[in-house]
């Protein structure tokens, strides 16, 4: 994700052209992170990480005033502000499965239940509604 004047977003570009700029990351680290560090070592390249944040917010903004670029998980970059970036999907990062954990004493809880199965009912309905490509079941 970059602003719509940056050197990216007006040519045509590789994969390999994104390590060549600052990068700001998610803190601590978010599940892609890594998956982010080992493309750029698998292409021979460094990621230059400047700075980071705990949220998604703080790193558009410092993105929006900036050539710092940021790679954001699909959903969070179609949930920012789209007039604002420029933003393309990498497809040679795999997607990250999203998983739900709770203590094992509250499984069969009723009401444990209903919010878990609301959770689950909200988020399936936002990965839809978002297009996000799914994870392969394993």
């Amino acid at each position: 994700m970059t602003t719509h004047n940056h050197e990216l977003a007006k040519n045509d570009y590789n994969i390999g052209d994104i390590f060549d700029y600052p990068h700001v990351r998610v803190f601590p680290n978010a599940l892609g992170e890594g998956l982010i560090d080992e493309l750029a070592i698998k292409l021979g390249k460094t990621r230059q990480v400047v700075t980071s944040a705990s949220t998604f917010s703080v790193l558009s903004a410092i993105i929006k005033d900036s050539d710092i670029i940021g790679v954001f998980a699909t959903g969070a970059a179609q949930l920012l502000e789209k007039e604002a970036f420029y933003s393309k999907v990498i497809t040679d990062i795999p997607p990250i499965p999203l998983h739900c954990f709770w203590h094992q004493r509250v499984h069969h809880d009723p009401a444990h239940q209903f919010i878990r199965n609301l959770v689950i009912d909200i988020s399936k309905a936002l990965l839809a509604e978002l297009e996000l490509p799914k994870c392969k079941a394993k």
